[in-house]
Order: C-alpha cells, then sequence, then structure tokens
C-alpha cells in the first residue's frame, strides 16, 4: 500500500514540476537558413492611432549563445523609417530619445523592447485594419538579419514579455 502511495505522490509531483518550468528557448533562424544565438519571442505591433501615422513595436530577444551581439538596425515594407528608442531623464522629466549605434544583448541576457521602456518606433505607417501580422527584418551584428512576423495588437490586447 505504501508503494502505491509513494507512487501517486511522486507522480503528481512530476506534473506540478513540469507545469512550473519554462519552456526551452528556440533558436531563431536568419534570413539565410542559418540558426543564430538568438530566440526573438512575441514580436508585436501596435498600429497607428486614428488621425497618426506612428506604429509602435516590441518583442523579446533572448541570447542562448556565449557571443554579444547587437541589434544594429530593424526595417519593414511599412515604413521607411523605423527607430529604436530609450527613455531619459532629463531635468526630472523623461524624455524619448533615439539610440543610437544599436541595443546589446549579452550571453545569457534578454532584451525587451515594449512601451515604456526600450521599443521600436515605426513612423510614417498605415497599418489596415484587416491586417494580421507586419514583417520587420531585425539586423544584428553576428546574428544577421532575422525577419519576423509582428502580430498587430490593440490597446488591451498586449503580450506579457516579462
Amino acid at each position: 500500500m505504501i508503494n502505491k502511495r509513494v507512487f501517486i505522490i511522486a507522480i503528481a509531483a512530476s506534473a506540478i514540476l513540469a507545469g512550473c518550468t519554462k519552456p526551452a528557448l528556440t533558436p531563431a533562424q536568419n534570413d539565410a537558413g542559418q540558426l543564430t544565438q538568438l530566440s526573438i519571442s512575441q514580436p508585436y505591433i501596435i498600429p497607428p492611432f486614428p488621425g497618426r501615422d506612428t506604429a509602435l513595436a516590441g518583442f523579446k530577444i533572448t541570447n542562448i549563445g556565449d557571443t554579444a551581439d547587437r541589434l544594429l538596425f530593424i526595417s519593414s515594407p511599412v515604413s521607411e523609417r523605423i527607430e529604436t528608442h530609450t527613455h531619459i531623464e532629463d531635468g526630472g522629466v523623461m524624455k524619448m530619445r533615439r539610440v543610437e549605434g544599436g541595443l546589446e544583448i549579452k550571453p545569457g541576457q534578454s532584451l525587451t523592447l515594449k512601451r515604456g521602456a526600450d521599443h521600436i518606433m515605426v513612423f510614417e505607417t498605415t497599418i489596415a485594419a484587416d491586417t494580421d501580422t507586419v514583417p520587420l527584418t531585425l539586423q544584428f551584428e553576428v546574428a544577421g538579419d532575422i525577419t519576423v512576423q509582428a502580430k498587430v495588437r490593440h490597446e488591451g490586447d498586449m503580450p506579457d514579455l516579462d
């Protein structure tokens, strides 16, 4: 009888622990078909508000390798001008500024680009109401170009990138 109880407890504990583990990160494939040391998750884009022409995009990049990489540039067929932005404090006022020189992703670390933090601004764009995804090509110093499909999101429909 004790062996049966121990077996049931072991099965229950295994099921609970399996639910607690994070899913394995999948290496992204670059546009040349090579696997990279980067994992890119939950790419999204928020279309411009009515009467505006600037969208906001974000995603999470995790460096699962042993070499640092740097996000240098982002392009898309929906805009000729895409910039990486950050927030800085200037005289007690938070201001948004363009990031020069790219963003580094160190080995074993993640970079989250989202509203209220480092993020992507997509200028002079329109995104049709029936659009589900928008291609974004991320240019990295080491990994090369990686094209992702950013899911079109709206207020209240934001991914949890933390």
